[in-house]
């Protein structure tokens, strides 16, 4: 199984990856 990992620095960009249906947020 595939997962979608996004790295973001802040919580609009947080909130944009969930909507984009990230699977693992890592903050940076």
């Amino acid at each position: 199984m595939t997962r979608l990992l996004a790295s973001v620095t802040d919580c609009p960009e947080a909130e944009t990856a969930i909507a984009a249906g990230a699977d693992i947020i890592d903050l940076k």
